[in-house]
């Protein structure tokens, strides 16, 4: 890759975080109404940092210390915590506040998948329980949907339902119902991912498998066998996937090094992060273990077998940022809004990596819309950086409205323009709906 040797040689640091093996990571965040601290009109969030491992401990890590150290250690599982999410859900408070997170849940080798309330960490109730061992867990846009799989066939989503407590200081959970189980092509799921629209679901299986349903009908979209690189069921590495924040592409870790971009519906590859470039290394240099979409969807983070964590623009597909490790990433996370990046590790080690995104050079990678847009004129960058051109320097600073029509995504200009079915090719790809992410309004 290009850059100087300084950066080359970059190596991230990690401290112990749980014993070697499978981990999980997710971002809680505790929310705030308008003028609380910042001044009229502020949305303050804090975004607390929740681990698992296989100490059997799930540890919540506060953003107040750095994530480095935890408020609070649970330790209701009997074996390794292989998986964790937290849920967002509308934060009380009015128009004012943001999505906030009331649930976490863990997922085990103990095959208990077990709800817990937050902030409190207080265990709610088990969500569910198979015959084999627990892989992936992962909250639906509304929060209240949760997919649940691992060694056992096929992926379970558990409504659950919240309730008044009784003695005024809130709501617990009410019930946890199976709503329906998705059939899969094989067995050990490791990786599940919804859509933000919370329509498709995809999911990666230790053969390196690729499914997506349509959670609605419960019927499968797409299967394909292959695609990322295979990894045994206990591995603590899985070729994540990772959708765009609008939904209009999967990124996909691939079993060569690269990460495919598949447009939403037609599920064709329309770009990739490459490994190489006219013969010569640009990316990893063996197969991805993770990639994980920025909050604005203007970068990708991705590490792979070769011990090296690369950040991505993906405007040109260009690496922009990279660091070696000294064991294999599994697990990767954005900050919800800051410029930085949690980590995990094979070892059960944790990293936060701040700046990953210059600053000085492109717009950061939680901001969107006119603070991107005016980010990137700050920084000179040709035709209003991020907010400018697609390819062949069509202009996206005006394209407002994104329809869906035909089975595919296009744009308009117009509100009321009435345009629908085929694309006719000038938006195609993730250069130019990373540009409209930074231009929308």
């Amino acid at each position: 890759m290009a850059g100087d040797a300084a950066a080359e040689e970059a190596k991230l640091d990690f401290a112990h975080g749980h014993l070697a093996g499978q981990t999980g990571l997710a971002f809680a965040l505790e929310s705030a109404a308008e003028g609380k601290d910042e001044g009229a009109g502020a949305k303050v969030t804090q975004a607390n940092l929740i681990t698992g491992g296989a100490d059997c401990l799930a540890c919540l890590r506060t953003e107040e210390s750095g994530y480095k150290e935890t408020e609070t250690d649970i330790n209701d599982h009997e074996e390794v915590i292989t998986c964790l999410a937290a849920n967002r859900v509308a934060a009380s408070g009015g128009s004012g506040a943001k999505a906030a997170t009331d649930l976490f849940a863990t997922g085990s080798e103990d095959r208990f998948v077990k709800l817990y309330s937050y902030p409190d960490a207080v265990f709610e109730t088990n969500a569910t329980r198979f015959e084999l061992p627990v892989r992936a867990v992962e909250f639906s846009p509304c929060g209240r949907l949760l997919a649940c799989a691992g060694d056992d066939e096929g992926v379970r989503l558990v409504r659950i339902e919240k309730a008044e407590d009784g003695s005024g200081d809130g709501e617990t959970v009410k019930s946890c119902q199976l709503e329906k189980t998705l059939r899969t092509a094989g067995r050990s799921v490791k990786s599940l991912r919804w859509d933000p629209e919370g329509q498709f679901l995809a999911a990666i299986s230790a053969d390196g498998t690729l499914q997506i349903w349509n959670t609605k009908s419960g019927e499968s979209v797409l299967t394909r066998r292959q695609v990322t690189h295979k990894f045994d069921a206990s591995s603590p590495h899985c070729g994540h996937a990772s959708w765009h924040p609008e939904g209009i592409f999967l990124a996909v870790s691939g079993a060569g090094g690269d990460c495919a971009f598949l447009e939403r519906l037609s599920w064709e590859e329309e770009s990739s992060l490459s490994s190489s470039a006219d013969g010569e290394p640009k990316g990893h240099k063996g197969p991805l273990t993770c990639v994980e979409m920025s909050p604005n969807g203007l970068y990708a983070a991705t590490a792979a077998l070769d011990s090296r964590v690369v950040v991505w623009r993906v405007k040109d597909q260009k690496p922009i940022a990279w660091r070696q490790t000294e064991a294999v990433v599994s697990n990767i996370r954005w900050h919800p809004a800051q410029n930085a990046l949690s980590l995990t590790d094979e070892e059960g080690n944790f990293a936060h990596w701040k700046d990953p995104v210059d600053a000085k050079a492109f717009p950061e990678p939680f901001l969107v819309g006119e603070e991107a847009a005016e980010a990137a004129v700050a920084q000179g960058q040709p035709g209003k950086g991020d907010n400018g051109a697609a390819p062949g320097g069509e202009d996206l600073a005006g394209l407002k409205k994104r329809k869906k029509g035909g089975g595919r995504i296009v744009e308009s200009d117009s509100e009321d323009s009435g345009e629908s079915g085929e694309d006719d090719g000038r938006f195609g790809g993730p250069a130019a709906h990373a540009s409209d992410a930074a231009g929308r309004h």
